[in-house]
Parts: structure tokens; C-alpha cells; sequence
């Protein structure tokens, strides 16, 4: 779909509900029928408190889990059929990967698998240079610190020059040289067109960073918009102050 601004809505998400069943004769609810749209080359931060399903919406944007009802478009597949037709790069919040390979075994494998044509060394050299992991290069991965493993993690989600990158807490665990990089590294995603919808608590982060955010609370989306028309149709002034009051108005 194109929006009154002319852009395709790369992400579409229309009354997506999911229900998790956790006895048998008692489930839970975790997404109450939520909707929103990304837009293509647009930054989207999709932030929420623990346990609001974020991380539910995107395990069903991705493919890996079934939605109870509710529609999901991915430039223009359903989640299921995305997964094989459209480049998507994801980093989990809890990447575990394979502790015995070095870096460059990693990288490498991955790049095999790759839907994009090229050449795997090249593939591999971009992110190596990309993500400055020259120093961790030749190093397994269970000898990694925190910060150099989710490095990696996001060199990961960038090896098939995705169309389409989604990142589940990204910015969490990284010094603030590695933050700084990564939000360069973004946004220049955004010049190249691509599409980035992210995860993260770190708020001051997402203000500098996303163009428009989606607030979640409790399984129901509290307000979504482009953040400096969301500020300037409000009192708060930051997005902190605006998510507390979203947050705080649907308790």
C-alpha cells in the first residue's frame, strides 16, 4: 500500500492478535489486535515495557511464530512467504550462535546462505569493515565480550544487504563508540532506502535515531506516529517524558 505521501508501506500489521495457550483450559493474550505500517526508507522504533510483545510482533513479523488472527504484509508477502521472497536481516535480543566458530567462519556461513548474488569474501569484508570486528576477526565466538558478540550479531543481520532490517534491542550491551556507529550505520540504511524497524529501552537513543516510533503496552499499541508531531501535539518534551505518560495513561 502507498501512503498520501507516495511512499509504499513496506511493513503492514492490521488487528494482529496472538494468544498464548499456557494451561489447558487457561491462555493468555499478548497482542490484542494491533495495527501499524512502516514506510519504505523509514527508521521505526517500536518500543514498549518488558513483557509489552514486542518481541512476540516481531518473532510473528519474521515468520517464526503463528499470529492467533490478524493480517501481516511484508512488501507485499505474507510472513511466511516473506521469509523466502524478501532479504530481511534480523538480531535477536537473545543471540546465541554457534560458540565454537571464529568471527570469519561465522560471517562466511552466513554469507553462503545468502539470497543475495556476490562474492562470499566480499560479502564478509563489508561487515568485517562495516562493524570494525578487524580486532575479533580471528576469535571464536564464546571468547567474545557482550559488547563484541552483539557486534557480531549485527554484522550478521547486514550480511545479505538486506532490504528490510530488523533489530530486536540493539543498542543494548554496546560502548558508546559502538553506539554511535551503529546509529551512523542506520541512518545511512535510510539514505540507501532501506526499511529499519528496531526495538530498544534506550529512549534518548530512539529519539535521535527512529522517524517514527509505535509505543506497546499490555499487548495494545498506546501511540504511534512520527515522533516530532507526536512532541509537538503534546506537553512532554522528550520522548522519555511522552513514553511515561502513554505508559502511565493506559494502566
Amino acid at each position: 500500500m502507498i501512503d498520501m505521501s507516495g511512499k509504499l508501506h513496506t511493513i503492514e500489521v492490521k488487528n494482529l492478535k496472538k494468544n498464548f495457550k499456557i494451561s489447558k483450559n487457561k491462555q493468555i493474550s499478548a497482542l490484542n489486535g494491533i495495527s501499524f505500517n512502516v514506510k519504505q526508507g523509514e527508521i521505526f522504533g517500536f518500543i514498549g515495557p518488558n513483557g509489552a510483545g514486542k518481541t512476540t510482533t516481531i518473532k510473528i513479523l519474521l515468520g517464526f511464530i503463528p499470529s492467533t488472527s490478524g493480517e501481516v504484509s511484508i512488501m507485499g508477502h505474507d510472513a511466511e512467504s516473506a521469509r523466502f521472497c524478501v532479504r530481511i536481516g534480523y538480531m535477536p535480543e537473545d543471540h546465541s550462535y554457534y560458540p565454537h566458530l571464529k568471527v570469519k567462519d561465522f560471517l562466511k556461513y552466513l554469507a553462503e546462505l545468502s539470497f543475495e548474488s556476490g562474492s562470499v569474501s566480499e560479502k564478509v569484508d563489508k561487515v568485517i569493515e562495516s562493524f570494525n570486528l578487524e580486532k575479533v576477526y580471528d576469535r571464536r565466538l564464546d571468547d567474545l565480550s557482550l559488547g563484541w558478540n552483539k557486534k557480531v550479531a549485527l554484522a550478521a543481520a547486514f550480511v545479505d544487504d538486506p532490504e528490510i532490517i530488523v533489530l530486536d534491542e540493539p543498542i543494548s550491551g554496546l560502548d558508546p563508540i559502538a553506539v554511535e556507529e551503529l546509529k551512523s550505520l542506520l541512518k545511512e540504511c535510510k539514505t540507501m532506502n532501506k526499511t529499519v524497524l528496531f526495538s530498544s529501552h534506550q529512549l534518548s537513543e530512539v529519539e535521535q535515531i527512529a522517524d517514527s516510533i509505535c509505543i506497546i503496552d499490555k499487548g495494545d499499541i498506546v501511540k504511534k506516529g512520527h515522533i516530532d508531531e507526536l512532541l509537538s501535539n503534546s506537553d512532554a518534551g522528550s520522548l522519555k517524558e511522552l513514553f511515561l505518560n502513554a505508559v502511565g495513561e493506559h494502566s
